[in-house]
């Protein structure tokens, strides 16, 4: 085990409470999880710039990536009150997962006329005009201690490691008003449009308890797992809903959400596809040709430039869950995506200019699942509509072209572990404003799981689909590929859990190169009661 993962590890563990819960009003419990990660393939949209060749390195983008294994950890602890009949309180705190990464490391460079491509090394001596750009490099740093992707100290000083505290308040006959307040975990349209922890308040009404079979919730959050900026404090994420519930555990309702981002998030989003445009460009031309040249210096301006920009988003569907016979049910959300939204525009020798775009897109998640005595079989579907990047002539346009791939704020799909965010590390994922598919493209994910339970204990699930993208990739392919994943988990225990992934993922003509993706996981779970 790496000397500084072996520190914090034994840290942790000496400072985790070996609590169990005394009784249902006062609780705590704390669990730790070890990981051993190995994987290969797993392609890359990070652009990275070759000082020793002078340009960047197109053939890595979107191509399969090296080899890498790693162990990680996450130490969890939580606890809980219930300081009234009408109060209750919960804490929870988490390391992250812990792991040793190396990341590219940044080199200053600018516009040159020695170079074959157009930008060089700042202390190369041929640098012309006054433009600097802090570029991510093939070079790797140090290896260093992180937490969810991130540096550990950044994680600390931006979370304090508190995923979730909050004061739950119930009244009413029942308790059928329930509020929510603090840090907590929240879900709109079912992961499709927002599935992290925030700070927020969550108000739930179940009017069914006075009146008609009705549910609603609203809710007000910052979508940071940090404390919000000052920007952020002006735009809270807003999100309602209102279901109707036909028996006990059936629903089926209507929801919609606002935001707006002023950080620039959504235009650097956009900005990914402009960036795929000119990898394309750079792969068929020459070195020191003058399309060489001019993408070169595009790609150096735009990854190098701080997110800028703003964005004005709504979102509005429906979802449910119905029971169909005795073993089987059904679950959908669809929803549509509109507003504006910013898109960078770049030209020769000067910085990227925000002009604004209409935005709509089209999101739906729809699963069948069938209990077959120790089987489940669930039939799903999952699309995601994506779009062109936009040339400079539609986004500067006297009407500029609609972009209709559909923008999140922060999504959370589990339906496959490579693609999407599934798999035995789903819960710490890092989580953040995207959109859909690679590059903006889209993704049209027909597939299926079956989740054998032989004994107690025992679980083994199978997931596989088809990927496609939901237009044509920059390559000139829409075909992701194929996706097979593998799910073990065992608990002879209570206290403990032996879990095993393995994923694989052979990729299509979407990506540059055809090769297969994949990565194996084998992990154990230890917790008090």
């Amino acid at each position: 085990m790496p000397g500084s993962l072996a520190v914090a590890l034994a840290a942790a563990l000496a400072a985790s409470p070996d609590l169990a819960a005394d009784d249902e009003a006062c609780w705590a419990r704390a669990s730790l999880s070890l990981r051993a990660t190995w994987e290969a393939g797993i392609p890359s949209a990070a652009l990275l710039f070759d000082p020793g060749r002078r340009a960047f390195a197109a053939e890595r983008y979107l191509a399969p990536g090296d080899a890498e294994r790693w162990l990680s950890a996450l130490l969890r602890a939580s606890a809980g009150i219930e300081a009234a009949d009408w109060l209750g309180l919960r804490l929870d705190l988490d390391s992250g997962l812990l792991r040793e990464q190396r990341f590219p490391s940044p080199v200053l460079a600018c516009f040159s006329q020695g170079s074959p491509s157009g930008v060089d090394a700042a202390g190369s001596g041929g640098c012309v005009g006054m433009l600097r750009f802090a570029l991510p490099s093939t070079a790797l740093g140090p290896a260093e201690l992180t937490s969810n992707g991130r540096p550990v100290g950044d994680e600390a000083s931006s979370t304090l490691f508190v995923r979730q505290a909050y004061a739950d308040l119930s009244v009413g006959r029942a308790g059928f008003v329930h509020l929510r307040v603090g840090r907590q975990r929240l879900r709109v349209a079912d992961g499709l449009v927002y599935d992290d922890w925030g700070l927020a308040a969550d108000l739930d009404v179940d009017v069914g308890a006075i009146g008609p079979p009705l549910a609603v919730g609203l809710s007000v959050l910052y979508p940071t797992r940090g404390w919000p900026t000052p920007d952020q404090w002006a735009n809270p994420v807003l999100a309602a809903s209102i279901d109707w519930l036909p028996s006990l555990g059936e629903s089926v309702g209507l929801w919609a959400a606002f935001a707006r981002d002023d950080a620039g998030e959504v235009g650097q989003i956009l900005r990914q596809g402009a960036v795929a445009s000119d990898v394309v460009r750079l792969t068929a031309s020459a070195p020191g040709s003058a399309e060489y040249v001019a993408a070169s210096r595009r790609l150096a301006v735009l990854v190098a430039s701080p997110p800028r920009g703003a964005a004005t988003l709504g979102w509005a569907g429906v979802s449910g869950r119905l029971d169909v016979g005795r073993r089987s049910e059904a679950r959908f959300t669809a929803g549509a995506a509109f507003g504006s939204a910013t898109s960078a525009v770049v030209r020769p020798g000067e910085l990227p200019r925000a002009v604004e775009i209409p935005v709509s897109g089209w999101a739906a998640s729809l699963r069948w699942t069938s209990q077959l005595g120790p089987v489940s079989v669930s039939p799903f579907l999952v699309w995601l509509s994506g779009d062109d990047p936009a040339t400079e002539q539609e986004i500067t346009g006297a009407a500029p072209q609609r972009y209709t791939g559909f923008l999140a704020v922060s999504p959370f799909l589990t339906a496959l572990n490579l693609f999407f965010s599934g798999g035995i590390d789903e819960a710490y994922a890092d989580r953040r404003a995207t959109a859909s598919g690679v590059n903006s493209r889209g993704v049209l994910a027909p597939g299926a799981e079956v989740v054998w339970s032989p004994v107690r204990g025992l679980d083994l699930a199978l997931k596989a689909a088809f990927l496609w993208s939901d237009r044509v990739g920059p390559f000139g392919g829409r075909v992701y590929g194929p996706e097979v994943d593998l799910n073990v988990s065992w608990s002879p225990w209570p206290w403990l859990s032996i879990l095993a992934e393995a994923d694989a993922l052979a990729m299509g003509s979407f990506f540059p190169q055809r090769a297969l993706a994949h990565r194996l996981i084998v992990g154990i779970d230890l917790s008090t009661p």
